[in-house]
Parts: structure tokens; C-alpha cells; sequence
């Protein structure tokens, strides 16, 4: 945890401890129907300080999480310095092959996507490090890769593959992809067996029988530019980004994304959704896109955004929509009203609300003085 940190923690303990009195005060003044002005501005104190802390409670879970991980990566590159083949256990193997790394309070490009988001701290690039890690592992060469992934999914070693004729053989019932998959062709099939694509996914034309049930992991991108019949089942966990180019409309048998998407989620086309139709992930990496959507139904967006939201066609929002967590940018320039809108905990950009008022722009201004509203004034 770096200084800063440390002391943002500090003082948080010490705010909490001065507040606990002055509630106790507080109660009393209510109690004893004391002066309601002096009421209203201790609860506007009290507010601002609970906000405070709860934006750091977030940042804390989210390092709590990260630093996990880089023990055990430590601990992972400790065994390798010894021996290249070492023994790993189910959970060290989940980290090496399996794990992201959510970073907030950075941008994420394409280059910077190595199936895990970008995250560097005073300890150095984790994302370097869990490179060279794997990079590590595979000098003991494919054989040992199969047997660390066959030991993960409890399958068998020659049910992962590094060839895309094997994965695309029936009879082989491949469980892993070690790489890319491309499908051009309908003929092309996927086993039933699938759970892992290490590398990306990518389709021209998606039909129904392209996606096997089980597939839950992809480390790189999934890309549906056209899709025929029904929209597909999106994997649990897709390490970079998710492009689904022609979505207009969720189905009405609806559409449940990922928990978790690693880099930008991208609906450039979406217009409507509702939260009958359509689960968001919990957690997206970088940036949340959605430039046209103009109904949200009810739904609920992920948790955390670690980059941009842009919802610049939405008009209205309910209470408890947005996210608690936006790294970056909150765009909603064609929002018409702030009633009943519950800004996120913290947005690391500027909100954007073009077609809001002056009057309510400097009203939420009051509101929030945290944020950075745009237009000025």
C-alpha cells in the first residue's frame, strides 16, 4: 500500500472516530427538538464524511484484491527461482492461467491488454510480472502448460490443445484452447467440451451452435460482428474486451454478459435495454460504451467501470442505476433532468450534462462538490 494510501486510511480511522460523539449529539439534539438549521448542516457534515469513507472502502477492496493476487504471484516466482517445474497448487495455477487484474484510476489501451488489465504500482508492473511468470512456466515446455491446465478443469492432458485441428476434430473432445479462434465458416463447429479459450474469440457470422454451453473463460477479446438466429451466450469471464458490433435490442429470451470483462465493453449500436432482458457484468475494466442508448428499463449497470461511461443518447435514469465506481469519464449529455438520479460514489473524470440546466448544474455542484460537472458554469 503505497503512503498516500496509508494516510488516507489514517485519517479516514480519525474522522470516524471524531463522528461517532457528534452523531451521539446529534441524536440528542433531535431528541430534545433543538435548532433544526444547525440539524441540517451537522447531517450535510456527516454525509460528506460517510462519502469520503465509502470511496476509500472501494479503493481498499479493490487493492485488498490486487495485492492477493501479487502475493501469490510471489510466492509462484519464489518456487520458479528453485525449480522450473515446481509443484503449483490448484489456486497458484489459477493465478498463473486464469487471473485478471483490475486496475482503477487508469486508462486501458489496446496495446496494454494482455489478458488482464494494466495495473502498476510502487512494486512495479504486475501485469509484466505475470507475463514473465507464465513466460517462466513455459520454458518447461507445452507438455507442462498441458498438465497445469488439465490439473485446473480436472481433465485429461490430451484434451488441451495448441492446434486448431485438433480443437475443431470431434472426436478429440478438446476442454482448452491454447491461442486464437476465428470462425469464418458454419462448418466450423466447437465441442461441446470447451471451457478456455486463452487467446481471443472472433466470428463474422455467429449461428446458435457456435458457442458450447461450458465455455466460461475467454483471455483475450470476444468479437460478434453479425449474428444469425439468436444472440449467443457470453462467456463468465472475457479477460479483454467485448465488441458486439450489431446488438440493437436485447432478445426477449435476454442476454446475461460476462461477471466480469477485463477491458472496454463496447454496444456501439445497443438502444434499448431492460432489466427483464438483460444482466450487465458486475465489473468492467475499462471503458462502458453504449453512445445510442436511449431506454434502460430498470436495468442495472456493473458495479465498477475502471474507465469511461459513455451513455450520451440517455435521457432519464432512476435511483441506483449507475455504477459506484467510474475511473474515468461520466458522459450524459442529453440527461434532462437530475431528479432522482444517484450519481456514482466517485467518478476519477468529468460528468458530462450538456442538456441539464446552469441552475441544476451549480444545484448538484452543492449536491456533490466532489465532482466535476461540465459545462462550466
Amino acid at each position: 500500500m503505497s503512503q498516500e494510501t496509508c494516510a488516507e486510511v489514517k485519517k479516514m480511522l480519525k474522522d470516524i472516530r471524531v463522528l461517532v460523539p457528534q452523531l451521539e449529539d446529534l441524536k440528542k439534539t433531535i431528541d430534545s427538538g433543538g435548532d433544526i438549521h444547525k440539524v441540517k448542516e451537522d447531517l450535510e457534515r456527516f454525509k460528506k464524511v460517510l462519502h469520503k469513507t465509502k470511496v476509500l472502502r472501494i479503493k481498499l477492496r479493490l487493492w485488498e484484491e490486487r495485492s492477493k493476487i501479487y502475493q501469490r504471484m510471489s510466492e509462484i516466482g519464489n518456487k520458479f527461482l528453485r525449480n522450473k517445474h515446481a509443484h503449483l497448487t490448484i489456486g497458484e495455477l489459477h493465478v498463473l492461467y486464469t487471473k485478471e487484474i483490475l486496475a482503477p484510476d487508469i486508462d486501458i489501451f489496446d496495446e496494454e491488454v494482455f489478458g488482464f488489465t494494466n495495473y502498476v504500482n510502487n512494486e512495479g508492473d504486475c501485469v509484466g510480472r505475470l507475463e514473465d511468470l507464465r513466460l517462466l512456466r513455459r520454458k518447461g515446455g507445452e507438455q507442462q502448460m498441458k498438465e497445469d491446465y488439465a490439473r485446473i478443469y480436472g481433465c485429461r492432458v490430451d484434451q488441451v490443445t495448441t492446434s486448431l485441428g485438433d480443437l475443431y476434430n470431434e472426436d478429440k473432445n478438446i476442454v482448452v484452447f491454447v491461442g486464437d479462434v476465428s470462425l469464418e465458416l458454419q462448418e466450423q463447429k466447437l465441442p461441446e467440451t470447451l471451457r478456455n479459450i486463452s487467446g481471443f474469440f472472433s466470428t463474422e457470422s455467429y449461428y446458435e451452435e457456435h458457442i458450447p454451453e461450458q465455455l466460461d473463460y475467454i483471455g483475450g477479446s470476444l468479437f460478434f460482428n453479425y449474428v444469425e438466429g439468436v444472440w449467443p451466450k457470453i462467456p463468465t469471464y472475457v479477460g479483454q474486451h467485448v465488441q458486439l458490433w450489431e446488438l440493437v435490442e436485447i432478445p426477449e429470451w435476454g442476454l446475461e454478459f460476462s461477471e466480469y470483462v477485463g477491458g472496454h465493453l463496447n454496444l456501439l449500436a445497443l438502444t434499448t435495454v431492460s432489466s427483464e432482458s438483460c444482466v450487465f457484468p458486475k465489473v468492467v475494466g475499462g471503458d462502458f460504451s453504449s453512445p445510442r442508448l436511449l431506454s434502460v428499463g430498470g436495468v442495472v449497470f456493473p458495479e465498477y467501470v475502471g474507465g469511461s461511461m459513455e451513455l450520451a443518447s440517455l435521457e432519464s435514469i432512476g435511483e441506483d442505476q449507475l455504477p459506484e465506481y467510474i475511473g474515468g469519464d461520466l458522459m450524459l449529455g442529453c440527461l434532462k433532468s437530475i431528479d432522482g438520479v444517484q450519481f456514482p460514489e466517485y467518478v476519477g473524470g468529468d460528468v458530462y450534462l450538456d442538456d441539464i440546466s446552469k441552475d441544476d448544474r451549480n444545484k448538484l455542484r452543492k449536491q456533490r462538490p466532489d465532482l466535476t460537472i461540465e459545462p462550466t458554469p
